[in-house]
């Protein structure tokens, strides 16, 4: 019963984890974007994998206390938009960092 009573605080928190772990896979969906614009998949790579280590690092200081604040602040049932959100803001500064 006391395991059943802490899986819905779990559920999210695993969510969190898989999305930072997805992050990590960021190199795959943007070398894919790059090869459908017409690179060739070395060049795409050439041009992110100099970028994935300030991507990281940028990712753990920003997603850290944002993860912080939304499992400490922000209420269970807005914790999904928040995260969209997150998410969303994320996504586009990745696609500025890849481009330049």
């Amino acid at each position: 019963p006391r395991a059943a009573r802490a899986l819905p605080s779990i559920f999210p928190n695993l969510l969190t984890m898989l999305s930072h772990l997805l992050s990590m896979l960021t190199v795959v969906r943007v070398a894919g974007r790059l090869v459908l614009e017409g690179k060739s998949l070395t060049d795409a790579l050439d041009q992110i994998l100099p970028k994935m280590p300030e991507i990281i690092k940028y990712n753990l200081i920003v997603y850290t206390p944002f993860d912080i604040l939304c499992f400490g602040v922000i209420p269970p049932e807005m914790r999904g938009v928040a995260n969209g959100g997150m998410s969303c803001a994320w996504n586009t500064y990745l696609s500025f960092r890849v481009h330049e």
